[in-house]
């Protein structure tokens, strides 16, 4: 709604400016000089044209409250001035203290505008007081985190970067990370080509016709990377079977601490938003065991050591494993941290003739128990619980 109409709007030099502008034409011999009698008489007389032309300015709102008036239109009560305040405890405060109702709270006054110290003279410097309308307990404590979560969408946002600047709730969703994790110290350590196989074992539920989509990945020194191809016959971890995990190159898994576990992981990222479950019903696979098993090819391992009968061999070229002319009982022994340091596994080393011909292959097959498996039970989902364990080939 606009204000009332100004009648004329002028102040004391605009009136003393229009007084020169008319004065040669009706006193032109009256030259007046700028600090004599004749300037001071204009600009006495241009004063008092401004409080009457602010007086008549006043006149169109005056009315207008005396109309509003009439049509029985009333002035609203007056109220105390209200605004959020808050709060902080200091850093050296020993305890938590409590802010009782009424406490008083000074606000520095603000300074008057110019046109109001015209017309009023000098503004009070008193500052303002305040009182609090009720009793709180400050604490110590700070606000650390502030997210806002969808259930039925399986979405979320996290405000924790704005929560002192402001925010809007449910602003900026994106979709809950769900992952399972899995780890085992030995057997999930690939480098070059390998494929990881998984028996997955569902749990005694009802049975779920399909599973989530899932992004299988391996944990490298280039972050998470995914296993190409994936053959899935477990139908997202909903039904028994395997699923095929290939890894065809890239860099080799890294350990690495996850959830506060060091090991070799390897994890199930869910692609697609989760179902909303509740009850004793779930439309979440239900895990009861995951067996691993590793297959890894490692073409051309150098030997780190060679003996026959007791004399080191140089293996950086073709040599005769049991000498020149072999005797009865004679021993050969080589060794390589990379092919045996697994134990349960079974490498395979041809046999070269001397001239670099390739005969039949002979099988090296170590034997030994199993080492213990490793039982990782993670989740990412918040809807279902899974166990997931690994654990290496059966002993030969």
């Amino acid at each position: 709604m606009s204000g009332p109409p100004t009648l004329d709007g002028r102040d004391a030099q605009a009136v003393a400016a229009a007084l020169e502008a008319v004065r040669p034409g009706f006193t032109p011999e009256w030259r007046p000089r700028a600090s004599g009698p004749g300037q001071t008489l204009l600009d006495v007389l241009a004063r008092y044209a401004e409080l009457v032309i602010g007086q008549l300015d006043q006149v169109p709102g005056k009315a207008f409250l005396a109309f509003l008036d009439a049509v029985g239109v009333n002035l609203l009560p007056p109220r105390a001035a209200r605004a959020p305040l808050v709060f902080e405890v200091a850093d050296q405060s020993p305890i938590d203290p409590p802010l009782p109702e009424d406490s008083e709270v000074a606000v520095a006054s603000l300074p008057a505008l110019p046109s109001a110290q015209a017309q009023s003279g000098p503004q009070p410097s008193d500052p303002v007081v305040f009182s609090t309308t009720e009793a709180i307990a400050l604490s110590r404590s700070k606000l650390a985190a502030v997210q806002s979560r969808v259930a039925t969408a399986d979405r979320w946002a996290d405000h924790t970067a704005s929560r002192s600047t402001g925010f809007r709730f449910f602003d900026g969703l994106q979709a809950i990370p769900h992952h399972l994790y899995i780890a085992h110290d030995t057997l999930l350590n690939l480098s070059g080509h390998g494929e990881v196989t998984l028996e997955i074992s569902p749990g005694p539920m009802r049975p779920v016709t399909a599973g989530p989509e899932l992004a299988w990945e391996y944990l490298s020194q280039d972050g998470w990377l995914a296993f190409d191809p994936v053959e899935d016959l477990a139908n997202g971890l909903s039904s028994a079977g395997e699923v095929k995990l290939h890894k065809q190159c890239g860099p080799d898994v890294r350990r690495a601490e996850v959830h506060g576990i060091e090991s070799y992981w390897i994890r199930a990222r869910v692609t697609e938003p989760l179902p909303l479950t509740g009850g004793d019903e779930t439309d979440l696979p239900v895990l009861q065991t995951v067996r691993g098993r590793v297959s890894a090819h490692h073409a051309g391992l150098p030997l780190d050591a060679a003996t026959s009968d007791g004399l080191r061999l140089d293996t950086s070229k073709d040599f005769l494993p049991f000498g020149a002319q072999p005797a009865l009982a004679g021993t050969f022994l080589l060794a390589c941290d990379e092919a045996f340091s697994r134990p349960g596994t079974t490498r395979t080393s041809p046999r070269h003739h001397p001239t670099g011909s390739p005969r039949s292959p002979s099988s090296v097959r170590r034997t030994g128990r199993r080492p213990p498996s490793t039982a990782t039970p993670t989740t990412g989902s918040a809807h279902g619980s899974a166990t997931a364990a690994t654990a290496g080939p059966p002993p030969t």
